[in-house]
């Protein structure tokens, strides 16, 4: 998604068909479940679903685009990785025209294994962070922009940020090969199973 991008609910001509849309947004957000790359795109895109238009759908289509030259790409968890659990979550205060709501996103990794991921739009008065970290329950440390991974769930990149080697851990973590994906199975099922025989 275009960064300066500005998608509303009353820009545009109303598509005629709107269920291919919502067919579409629909399949795009089962997807997301794999793919965290265009996460901020598609729910940006389902805030439209009741009455789409075409700049909604000219969107969708170059999500489209984007999915279908990076093939083979999702979720990869590395054999090898440190149990470090490292958090980077990001905010986009009142970032719809709309609804006048804030969008939060955050990004979870063990390791070099990005294990959890979301976005979600917040009241603009919501302030159960700021209380978490002062009775001490959360514990902040300052990321730069240019090492701020989560923004990608928060904001329109455009094409040059959201290449940049910024995502390259993301992008490590998504890069699915299917031998890398048949070793880890074999590996992982070993184990298993010399864990039950251990037990028994």
């Amino acid at each position: 998604m275009e960064q300066q991008l500005k998608l509303s609910k009353g820009d545009g001509e109303l598509l005629k068909d709107a269920r291919q849309f919502r067919r579409l947004i629909g399949k795009l957000l089962y997807l997301t479940l794999s793919r965290p790359d265009i996460t901020y795109s598609v729910h940006r895109l389902s805030q439209f679903l009741a009455q789409p238009r075409v700049p909604h759908m000219k969107v969708a289509t170059k999500i489209l685009q984007y999915l279908k030259g990076t093939p083979g790409q999702g979720v990869f968890f590395p054999v090898e990785s440190d149990l470090q659990l490292k958090t980077f979550c990001d905010a986009n205060w009142v970032g719809s025209p709309d609804t006048r709501k804030s969008l939060i996103g955050y990004c979870v990794f063990l390791g070099d294994a990005l294990i959890s991921w979301r976005s979600k739009y917040i009241e603009a008065d919501c302030h159960i962070v700021r209380n978490k970290i002062l009775d001490g329950t959360l514990k902040t440390f300052y990321v730069s922009t240019r090492n701020q991974l989560a923004d990608i769930f928060t904001k329109a990149l455009g094409v040059e940020s959201f290449m940049s080697n910024k995502y390259a851990s993301m992008k490590l973590a998504l890069n699915v090969r299917g031998s890398c994906r048949a070793v880890y199975i074999r590996e992982q099922l070993s184990m298993h199973h010399r864990s039950r025989e251990a037990y028994n």
